[in-house]
């Protein structure tokens, strides 16, 4: 049987159809189905999904704002654990705010003070990373100055952080925030997930 294509002219809206020469249509034969497993060096029995935690994009680095002055690096080993979970990078921010005491500095030894506490305080931050490291090699901890809330969010944009963790109960913003207030402005401005979690004292 010679096979041809047929097309009825009088009628456009039909398709292309294969015809034997007597113009009969014939039907394509439905395309089988692939039953082999997703992987084809590996049969149905040994083939185990992936964990989807073993995927690096999901969080690559993890932004936690912290005062180096009333904390410990020791308090985070939770939050350690769920970074080496991911293998993603810690990275701890500290948010320079000058005291109340240096707001009436004047002349040259009250200048020389407030440069001081901030190298101080630029000291400890360093230190602080350097612990941090001790139990977590992929941390560090950076010193910016700031408001809180501004602090945590433009580092959180510059270094396109992929979640924010914030260490409850620490109350280190009364001077200037509420626990309350500095967490729903930065949940409600933050470009990325906020994670809330206790820290161990």
């Amino acid at each position: 049987m010679k096979i041809t294509d047929f097309y009825a002219g009088d009628q456009p809206e039909r398709r292309l159809q294969r015809c034997d020469r007597f113009g009969h249509v014939l039907r394509e034969p439905l395309p089988k189905l692939d039953r082999s497993p997703l992987h084809s060096h590996e049969s149905e029995n040994s083939y185990q999904p992936k964990d989807p935690l073993e995927h690096r994009h999901l969080v690559q680095r993890i932004l936690v704002p912290v005062d180096v002055l009333r904390s410990q690096p020791e308090q985070f080993r939770e939050l350690f654990l769920l970074a080496r979970r991911f293998n993603a990078r810690v990275i701890f921010v500290h948010g320079y705010v000058a005291p109340p005491c240096f707001d009436f500095a004047v002349g040259p030894n009250g200048l020389r003070e407030a440069r001081e506490h901030t190298l101080q305080v630029r000291t400890r931050v360093a230190d602080f990373g350097a612990r941090a490291r001790q139990l977590y090699e992929r941390s560090r901890a950076i010193f910016l100055s700031g408001a809180p809330v501004t602090v945590v969010l433009k580092a959180s944009h510059v270094l396109r952080t992929d979640l924010i963790a914030m260490g409850l109960g620490m109350g280190w913003f009364n001077h200037c925030w509420t626990m309350k207030e500095f967490v729903t402005e930065v949940v409600r401005r933050a470009e990325c997930p906020v994670l809330g979690f206790r820290i161990q004292h």
